[in-house]
């Protein structure tokens, strides 16, 4: 955590801020050393007789490139030809198989990738204390160091520290301002210090503490049994998290906070709230297996989601000085609600809360009862109690048995996610006096039918979106009801609408089943998942004025045959154009990529994607013998080309290559289907022609087709000019 929580004194701030403005200088300069100019390799020998390969950055500064160790301990110089020692290269100091101790002076402000690296006898480094970072590659594979000195100037410690796995020994300076919370999960320190110069952090050895103690910021060295400090006031997020040996801490009666996870899978086995405790954090406890006993503090006010999920315990007794609890807060506990053996109870006399005798938990509020949290997990059907005016967020929240609830008369508001994933939950029917639907409200239920009142003013997104829109399953939402005064919302052929200003409307929900859809002109709107996968449509009629489709707005389940697109702007002076899509995978696929994906009602992308749809005629499976036949997709082709609104370059292209190779099957086929009109509409845009026109009438006459030949004889000789006479015919 950051150490700005506790108090501190005016000392300890400028000390801050003056550590703070030496690292931002110490960052620029290491910056500068990275862009300086390097002169050629040069080599020297010390007086221990350790080579050293370097660079000099702008004839004023040394590089260290690399090393070649005379002794065990190898202390890294702080001058060369009178220079300072300021860098230290990628690898610089790396590979050295026997050294087991790094000196490094404090002239050294920059430090390259894997500097130190497979030295696997190293044992101890010291870093300087103008350094302003860190990095465990420097360390990378020194399997033996036990003793490390962070720099001084760094700012924050992260669990990176302990990459190194056989680290013992820790020594924090005087610039660390935060300790990420988990920095110490995997720790096996026997020992921790800090520079006695850090004004924000302090330690007693085996933790630490904020400079003042008012807050335990994390537990470092990991042991058995811990005493937390007199006077400390808070404990930190994940402070002993993860220390398995952990089997018990003593908090002394001033700690006002535990934080989330603080204790979270240790293998603490009671709990004794101080009578100072008022808060109780997220996952506080959260998989710790072997607490079985917990005993709370009168005072106590708040206790987070989670906070005694999977653990032992046997019971939680809550003092009436609770305000607010977390849901759900002991979940794969085992805790019983109701009974006169209930293991779960608040004591009498709460001012705020109230558990009635179905394991339901309520806020009491000025206005009147707030449902909190359904804490039975086994009921099936449960009446909310009369003078309840609000259904809070999350209330039953993925509640696996709940099948029917009954709202009484004075509820005004659902809030959000409150049945959401209940899906079991067929029926709820609303008071008259609902005002307000939260997001998500009924998301992934089973609901059945749903009657929305007069007073009804809003409906969160996708607050009525069953189970079956987002599993590939049939929505469960059949029938909407909205009463006949209500100024917000009404029902138009099996679509549930939102008005909106300037007469303009939304579409919510389409329910029901298939069939024929006629959006309404006036929609300029299409809320996310409103068609809900709903199956078996048709036909269904839309308008380029819709400009906001939702994520999966128009998802429907399966292909609509018929879609009817009505035009703001005329194009070509006409409105409105029917699409007659192939029943195949492919215009399927292409409907779904017209209809589904784009934020708006995209008219060109329409054509676009039924273009591609009619031109490619096979299956995307090669084996599969399901294609459009060739007649209709010849009768589609004509069709566009004869009338080609937003028809591209490239689709145009090949429609004309699809219909001049296969031109003979074609007019068979067309004969076939006593199709004159399509055979007139090939000989108008030349496909049947003066140069293919006696194949064609080869091809239909050896179909004994003579109506459909005299007709071809009689085009050539009007269109082309030719003998007509035939002595085969």
């Amino acid at each position: 955590m950051a150490l700005s929580d506790g108090t501190a004194s005016r000392e300890q701030v400028l000390s801050t801020e003056t550590r703070m403005r030496l690292r931002r200088e110490a960052l620029e300069k290491a910056a500068a050393i990275e862009a300086a100019r390097m002169s050629e390799e040069r080599e020297w020998v010390d007086s221990d007789g350790t080579v050293w390969r370097y660079v000099v950055l702008d004839a004023a500064e040394v590089r260290i490139l690399r090393c070649r160790p005379a002794k065990v301990d190898l202390v890294v110089p702080c001058r060369i030809e009178e220079k300072p020692v300021v860098s230290l290269a990628p690898d610089s100091c790396a590979y050295l198989e026997d050294v087991e101790t790094v000196y490094l002076p404090d002239s050294i402000l920059s430090i390259g990738f894997s500097a130190f690296r497979e030295c696997r006898r190293l044992r101890s480094i010291r870093f300087p204390e103008p350094l302003p970072t860190f990095d465990s590659n420097w360390l990378r594979n020194c399997v033996s160091l036990e003793r490390l000195e962070l720099p001084g100037r760094l700012e924050r410690i992260d669990a990176s520290v302990f990459d190194s796995p056989c680290l013992k020994s820790l020594r924090i300076g005087a610039g660390a301002n935060a300790i990420l919370p988990g920095a110490f999960q995997k720790s096996r320190l026997e020992t921790i210090e800090v520079d006695s110069e850090n004004p924000l952090l302090m330690t007693d050895g085996k933790a630490l503490y904020s400079f003042d103690g008012s807050i335990f910021v994390a537990l470092a060295v990991p042991v058995e049994r811990y005493s937390v400090q007199a006077g400390c006031r808070a404990i930190a997020k994940k402070a002993f998290s993860h220390f398995s040996c952990l089997e018990a801490v003593e908090l002394p009666n001033s700690i006002e906070a535990i934080g989330d996870f603080s204790f979270s899978k240790t293998s603490v086995k009671t709990f004794e709230a101080p009578e100072s405790l008022r808060l109780i954090g997220e996952k506080a406890f959260f998989n710790c297996s072997k607490l079985s006993s917990v005993h709370l503090n009168e005072g106590l006010v708040e206790v987070r989601s989670n906070a005694f999920s999977g653990t032992a315990i046997r019971e939680l007794r809550l003092p009436a000085s609770v305000e607010r609890l977390g849901n759900p807060l002991a979940a794969d506990v085992g805790l019983s609600y109701v009974g006169h053996d209930a293991t779960f109870s608040i004591a009498e006399g709460s001012s705020h809360l109230l558990l009635d005798e179905s394991g339901c938990l309520y806020r009491k509020t000025g206005e009147g009862l707030v449902v909190d949290r359904m804490m039975n997990p086994c009921i099936m059907r449960y009446s909310v109690r009369p003078g309840t005016v609000a259904i809070g967020d999350d209330a039953f929240f993925g509640h696996g048995e709940l099948e029917e609830v009954e709202l009484p008369e004075g509820l005004a508001e659902i809030g959000r996610r409150a049945f959401k994933a209940c899906r079991r939950l067929r029926h709820a029917a609303c008071p008259s006096t609902l005002t307000s639907i939260g997001d998500e409200a009924f998301l992934d239920t089973a609901l059945e039918e749903i009657s929305l009142p007069n007073a009804l003013e809003h409906i969160g997104l996708n607050a009525l979106v069953t189970y079956g829109a987002h599993h590939g399953e049939r929505p469960t939402l059949k029938s909407v009801a909205v009463g006949e005064e209500n100024a917000t919302y009404f029902v138009h052929d099996n679509l549930l609408l939102e008005r909106k200003a300037g007469g303009a409307c939304c579409v919510v929900l389409c329910f029901g089943d298939g069939g024929t859809i006629r959006i309404p002109v006036e929609a300029n709107e299409i809320a996310p998942y409103a068609f809900n996968g709903i199956a078996g449509v048709k036909e269904i009629s839309l308008s380029d004025r819709i400009t906001t489709v939702g994520m999966r707005g128009l998802g429907i389940d399966g292909l609509v045959e018929w879609v009817h697109l009505n035009l703001v702007e005329p194009i070509d002076g006409r409105t409105s154009f029917t699409l007659h899509f192939p029943l195949t995978d492919r215009g399927a696929q292409q409907q779904m990529l017209a209809l589904s994906v784009p934020d708006h009602v995209d008219a060109r992308l329409i054509f676009e994607h039924y273009d591609t749809a009619i031109i490619n005629a096979s299956s995307f499976d090669a084996l599969s013998t399901e294609r459009l036949a060739l007649y209709d997709q010849a009768t589609r082709l004509v069709e566009r080309l004869r009338d080609p609104v937003f028809l591209t370059d490239v689709n145009r292209k090949m429609c004309e290559r699809v219909l001049r190779t296969s031109i003979g099957d074609i007019c068979v086929q067309a004969a076939k289907h006593d199709d004159r009109c399509l055979m007139d509409n090939l000989l108008d845009l030349g496909f049947v022609n003066g140069g293919n026109i006696d194949e064609v009438i080869d091809r239909v006459g050896a179909v004994q087709d003579a109506s459909m030949t005299g007709y071809l004889l009689e085009a050539k000789r009007e269109r082309f000019g030719m003998d007509a006479f035939d002595f085969d015919l």
